[in-house]
């Protein structure tokens, strides 16, 4: 069969990922989202004991997200709305209202609660992890990456790891994707 001709801006599925050839990652994240909320049948009626239903789909739902979120730039809302979701889903794993305040899983267990993990924590693993594994091997990839860190480094004023980190963690600048992949401010 003849290639099929993508538009730069049609989305197409390549390594598990869906993008365009513009860089556009909105049906991966569209995707994960609906992934996450095609659970809550699934889960609804559940005939599981409560902890081992709570336990899979904390490891169904953060799979999910955690295979793209290295690649994926997601946005605080989009990050929040999938916090939604999850806490939605375990609602119901747990057999509780979903109109019951979600608090009760955002606690710490020392206080009662049950800590589930905001997806902010998920993608920020999956970045670290992804970072580790471009600087593994002393190649190409890992100079390129070397470079882009010191641009991070020059751009925000920093002379190590933990200023940088600090910077980042102070500032509401969301690194644009171009910064993120090519370097350019």
């Amino acid at each position: 069969q003849p290639l099929q001709l993508l538009a730069r801006t049609d989305a197409f599925r390549y390594l598990g990922f869906r993008f365009s050839l513009m860089g556009d990652f909105t049906d991966e994240i569209n995707h994960i989202m609906k992934g996450v909320a095609d659970l809550k049948p699934v889960v609804h009626k559940h005939r599981y004991l409560t902890e081992q239903m709570t336990s899979v789909m904390s490891s169904i739902v953060s799979a999910r997200f955690r295979y793209s979120a290295a690649l994926v730039p997601w946005t605080e809302s989009q990050l929040e709305e999938l916090n939604k979701k999850w806490t939605n889903v375990h609602k119901l794993a747990f057999r509780l209202s979903p109109s019951l305040a979600g608090a009760l899983l955002n606690l710490p267990a020392s206080t009662g609660g049950c800590s589930l993990h905001h997806p902010r924590v998920a993608h920020l693993q999956a970045l670290i992890q992804h970072i580790e594994s471009l600087c593994v091997w002393d190649d190409d990839l890992r100079a390129q990456t070397k470079k882009r860190y010191q641009r991070l480094c020059i751009h925000y004023g920093c002379e190590s790891e933990c200023e940088l980190q600090q910077a980042l963690a102070a500032t509401s600048d969301v690194l644009s994707w171009d910064f993120r992949i090519e370097g350019k401010t």
